[in-house]
């Protein structure tokens, strides 16, 4: 059995190297002693394994920006990473061999310039996704691991070493989506929360006859179309008669009832600074625009709602010129804004046109919007 190496005995390191011990060697070290018989003063000591875990803290600088009182967002920053540095340097002085492996929190983009920093370490990163109180279980219990790097070797050393104390599925991603998949999925059952406690504030600011529990239980009993996996995925923004105008009437109740949280104007909000981003780009290759699929959806001819006319009226207002359903015998940019493909072969672009593609369809030379992997 291959020997476990682990850095950071605190609050998550210390229970879960102690779980994964039970069925592994491991030899753990933290800059304070720790009443473990895994603990070793000597970083040294954990040169002889071939994978070493790092889970140390990443806090802010700023104490008032973890949560306990108002943030003001004015002054917002990243994590410090001067513990992460400071391992990773004391393993790179001693010339460290194995695969390193950070579970510390970090902002997207972090692990990849630490690599380049580091580039004698063989770093991957894998985050751990517990619960404060149930930390070890949670760990060795995930159904789920996400391991993240450039070299599939490395990546595939620390599956084969998890899957030594873990029964879950294991993927493999770049840097930048194992970073997005933790910090997302923390964004995600915060966006659950808030949506929830919404509908109480709701509720008491406009002395509704209603429960706040009887609604969302409604809502997760709606197993069609809410309480689903519908809607969850990249592509266009939403349109039709119902979801842009429901969102109108609840931001103008959110300001009559004088709310103090701004969620449902917010959602309302992002849906256009989203088709203004998506604009933006589109304009950003000074040519013609072309938008296939003008209807809010595809499959009717109903406008009402379109995003694609949203993301036109952007694009106009941009300076743009803009043509929908159509071709045109010069180069030009050409959206497609439904998830159907043959949209090009009924609308052929010309030569050397851009095609931007909102859903990964995979047509040959397309910009995919939201993933840049053909360009690594």
């Amino acid at each position: 059995m291959k020997k476990i190496g682990w850095i950071g005995l605190g609050k998550c390191g210390l229970p879960i190297a102690e779980r994964i011990a039970q069925t592994c060697d491991v030899i753990a070290y933290d800059k304070l002693p720790k009443d473990t018989p895994l603990y070793t003063s000597k970083v040294g000591d954990l040169l002889q394994t071939e994978i070493t875990f790092i889970l140390v803290e990443t806090p802010h600088i700023n104490k008032t920006l973890d949560g306990s009182v108002p943030i003001d967002l004015q002054i917002v920053e990243d994590y410090d990473y001067t513990a992460v540095n400071n391992v990773l340097l004391t393993l790179a002085s001693h010339s460290y061999q194995g695969v390193v492996v950070i579970s510390s929190t970090v902002s997207p983009g972090t692990t990849k310039q630490l690599a380049k920093k580091y580039k004698d370490l063989r770093i991957v990163y894998m985050p751990v996704m517990i619960h404060i109180g149930s930390v070890a279980e949670d760990f060795v219990t995930a159904p789920m691991y996400f391991v993240g790097g450039n070299n599939e070797a490395d990546r595939t050393q620390v599956e084969d070493c998890i899957k030594q104390f873990v029964t879950g599925d294991v993927r493999h991603g770049t840097y930048e989506e194992v970073e997005m998949y933790k910090m997302f999925g923390n964004i995600y059952a915060s966006i659950k929360i808030g949506f929830a406690n919404t509908i109480s504030e709701m509720i008491e600011y406009g002395n509704f006859n209603a429960s706040s529990w009887n609604v969302m239980d409604a809502l997760l009993a709606e197993k069609q179309n809410f309480n689903t996996t519908n809607y969850f995925k990249p592509g266009s923004g939403n349109g039709g008669p119902c979801h842009p105008r429901d969102g109108v009437v609840l931001t103008w109740l959110t300001d009559k009832l004088k709310m103090e949280s701004k969620l449902l104007s917010n959602i309302t909000q992002v849906r256009q600074d989203q088709a203004l981003a998506l604009a933006k780009h589109l304009v950003s290759y000074d040519l013609p625009i072309i938008i296939l699929g003008k209807s809010f959806k595809q499959g009717v001819d109903l406008t009402v709602g379109s995003y694609s006319i949203l993301v036109g009226e952007y694009c106009t207002m941009l300076g743009a010129k803009i043509m929908y359903d159509d071709v045109l015998n010069k180069p030009a940019v050409v959206l497609l804004a439904h998830p159907n493909a043959k949209l090009l072969e009924k609308y052929k672009p010309a030569e050397d046109s851009v095609i931007v593609d909102l859903w990964n369809l995979g047509i040959p030379n397309a910009k995919v919007w939201g993933n840049n992997l053909h360009n690594k």
